[in-house]
């Protein structure tokens, strides 16, 4: 992923998380994030943990799931955005 001038990197990352862990309905465990996305290690902790924390996945088992807001399809959501 390259970073654009004048974008926020951290934002970046999510979004491209996000799409990446909904593409994976089994979910995916850090290393998976790190290893598809290349972010430093301290981000693919931190960003999914954050998004976690937000209500945007779930983590179980050590596995990141998408969760968006309950009665909101979070397929809609990331076509949506893409």
């Amino acid at each position: 992923m390259s970073h654009a001038p004048g974008l926020i990197q951290s934002i970046e990352r999510s979004s491209a998380m996000l799409r990446l862990i909904g593409a994976a309905p089994a979910g995916l465990r850090v290393k998976e994030i790190a290893d598809a996305l290349g972010p430093a290690q301290a981000a693919a902790r931190g960003i999914p943990h954050t998004l976690a924390h937000v209500g945007c996945v779930t983590q179980d088992d050590g596995r990141y799931r998408l969760c968006i807001a309950e009665g909101q399809p979070a397929r809609a959501v990331l076509e949506a955005t893409a």
